[in-house]
């Protein structure tokens, strides 16, 4: 798929067996010595450069008890970085706490408490003491509340009391935050349904009060629906999206040399029907597991063709823990039979099918994506897409076809797929490259490009432009079989800020 994304995590309780969960978490952010406002402590902080930072490894080893009482506290440790008081070697954190909503909540208020005791370079105890506020019935500020510290540093070990040293404000940013999803761990032995029940039943914990009153997202879900193929002198792409209240149709046809061709029209909400995966938006278009027929404006689309692999680029655990919260983003492989679209005829070629939706934060996530479907000469096949975490960060996932086997890439522990450039202009050129690699398995650098001109301006979400096009080249270099491969029909993909 297209996007990618993601937001918080964490979990209740085991019904039969003892389980418990693990994640870390790093804070980072900025301070000044003394007791003051914590908005303009952290302002001077950040003018000064009076940086803090905090790696956390926060542990619930037995849900059961975790939940039962009242204080919710989680044990604590990892190691603490504040410049002056611990220096770049930082000091270690043993015998924290953290109180995930501890007491009742008031008005929809709910608080995250952190206890972090640690020794400075004078070897003398300090703690820092930290609060989250997280508003239930506040959803445009709701990321900001998850991932936003409130900290004061005390002298002394003794939680509450003290001298304060230092004021402050640490947060945890997009990278990290995908970095604390990835890190969910369940703790102790159980089968897969065990497991699966402490993570859904912790992610109902986490987010009891902020769901019933947030995350009401039918009223802002976007779905979408696509396919494409290319013959390296012809493509196209055709999506079905389906807004909040209207359904969109959206074709995009290119010819090699050309600017593509964008068509869309517009549907009442009232138009969709979906059934055993077979998606209609009214008498305009029908896209089933099997062909998609209908017209956009007028133009005709008759694609028939048989899908034979799939892949998720979102780990089912994650997926169904934070269901409205992360994408789920499905991709199914196959091969175009027969096909006229807006006049033009394929035959026998790879084509994709796509789906995803987005509950929340379509209009502010970037993304990248390659999907080279064929390469002269081998059976491989790459589908990458990452979801842009700062200026050349990225977190990403991967599927690879190669000499007969399939290899879901959507695990960062067992495989990595680094994206280094996403779509960057360089001499009216856009530029991707990637690396995936699973150990002793895939080691595939991918290096793809096309003209500005053959990318289509899809649409804007938010400050975000989606340009797409699926007449790209690409050279992927193998580097455990030493083989080097050519594609020239392959979608690349970049949604950014403009």
């Amino acid at each position: 798929m297209r996007c990618f994304l993601a937001f918080l995590v964490l979990a209740h309780a085991a019904a039969a067996v003892d389980l418990g969960i693990s994640f870390n978490e790093t804070l980072a952010g900025f301070f000044t010595n003394g007791d003051l406002d914590y908005q303009d402590a952290y302002e001077q902080g950040k003018a000064a450069d009076r940086w803090i930072q905090f790696s956390s490894h926060i542990a619930m080893e037995h849900m059961k008890a975790f939940v039962q009482d009242d204080q919710h506290a989680a044990d604590l440790s990892g190691r603490m970085y504040m410049k002056g008081l611990t220096g770049i070697i930082g000091a270690e954190v043993s015998g924290g706490t953290l109180n995930l909503f501890n007491g009742s909540v008031v008005d929809h208020q709910m608080q995250m408490n952190y206890y972090v005791p640690f020794k400075g370079l004078d070897q003398q105890p300090y703690h820092l003491e930290g609060v989250k506020h997280v508003k239930g019935n506040n959803c445009t500020h709701m990321f900001y509340m998850m991932t936003t510290l409130f900290i004061r540093v005390r002298r002394g070990h003794v939680r509450g009391e003290g001298t304060i040293v230092a004021t402050g404000i640490a947060q945890i940013d997009l990278v990290r935050v995908l970095e604390l999803v990835g890190s969910m761990r369940v703790v102790g032995n159980g089968t897969d349904a065990d497991k699966m029940d402490a993570i859904t039943e912790f992610a109902g914990f986490l987010l009891k009060d902020v769901s019933a009153d947030c995350f009401n997202v039918s009223n802002w879900k976007s779905q979408f629906w696509y396919i494409w193929a290319s013959n390296g002198r012809n493509g196209f792409l055709l999506d079905l999206i389906a807004r909040p209240d209207t359904l969109e149709l959206r074709m995009e046809t290119y010819t090699a040399g050309a600017a593509p061709v964008v068509t869309k029209e517009y549907l009442s909400i009232d138009d969709l029907a979906i059934s055993n995966g077979t998606v209609t938006f009214g008498s305009e278009m029908m896209l089933s597991m099997a062909s998609c027929h209908g017209h956009v404006k007028g133009l005709p689309v008759d694609v028939t063709f048989a899908l034979k692999e799939k892949n998720d680029f979102v780990p089912e655990l994650l997926y169904l823990a934070f269901k409205g919260l992360l994408p789920q983003i499905e991709s199914y492989y196959g091969t175009l039979s027969n096909a006229t679209v807006a006049g033009v005829n394929y035959q026998n070629i790879p084509i994709a099918r796509t789906t995803y939706a987005f509950e929340v934060g379509l209009e502010i996530i970037q993304w990248a994506m390659i999907s080279a479907l064929s390469f002269r000469d081998s059976d491989l096949r790459i589908e990458l897409v990452g979801a842009k975490l700062s200026n050349k960060a990225y977190i990403a996932t991967s599927y690879v076809f190669f000499h007969g086997t399939s290899y879901h890439l959507n695990d960062p522990l067992t495989a990595t797929t680094r994206i280094s450039t996403g779509g960057d202009i360089v001499n009216n050129t856009r530029i991707f490259e990637a690396r995936i690699t699973k150990a002793k398995v895939i080691d595939i650098t991918v290096r793809c490009s096309a003209p500005v001109i053959q990318f289509a301006e899809l649409d804007r979400e938010g400050d975000t432009t989606i340009h797409t096009t699926v007449l790209g080249n690409c050279t992927a270099t193998e580097a455990i079989s030493r083989g080097t491969f050519v594609s020239n029909s392959a979608l690349l993909e970049v949604k950014t800020k403009e």
